[in-house]
């Protein structure tokens, strides 16, 4: 189980590695976006205070420049080289990978082909999971924001 440091993540990649009984190793580079100027706050806001760079994140956000921000760009580079280095390691076995929405996205993204600027096109939700299955040589999607478990436990 590999996970982010952020806590959030931290915690639920705990959960998982005790409850499989394997080691879990904190990978900084699964941490989420860093927002630069929109870092902390709600998209409302943005979206009231900030109406046209609000437009041009939901239109075009590859193209939508946020001062100090990551570019989506820059975190499926590092996401993507992270998880190709664990898939590279643990080659044939079943892995865990404890991350947040912008990098769990573009990694769905990219093994699945869907341009970056349709990030707006896939949800997930907090303690969703996603599972890609390498066949022949190619990530398959398997699924995809699943929750029902939440849903069964009365968590949502």
């Amino acid at each position: 189980v590999y996970a982010s440091p952020l806590q959030r993540a931290l915690m639920t990649g705990e959960h998982i590695a005790s409850r499989n009984r394997c080691p879990l190793i904190e990978e900084p580079r699964l941490i989420e976006r860093n927002f630069g100027e929109w870092e902390g706050l709600r998209m409302e806001e943005v979206e009231r205070e900030q109406p046209e760079k609000w437009r041009q994140w939901i239109e075009a956000p590859t193209r939508c420049e946020i001062p100090k921000c990551e570019t989506l760009e820059s975190v499926l580079e590092r996401s993507l080289v992270c998880a190709e280095q664990i898939i590279k390691r643990h080659s044939g076995k079943n892995v865990v990978i404890v991350s947040h929405a912008n990098p769990v996205k573009l990694l769905l993204m990219y093994y699945t082909g869907i341009p970056l600027d349709k990030i707006h096109s896939i949800r997930t939700d907090n303690c969703s999971y996603s599972e890609l299955h390498l066949h022949k040589g190619a990530m398959v999607l398997y699924t995809l924001n699943e929750t029902t478990f939440l849903r069964e436990r009365g968590l949502l």
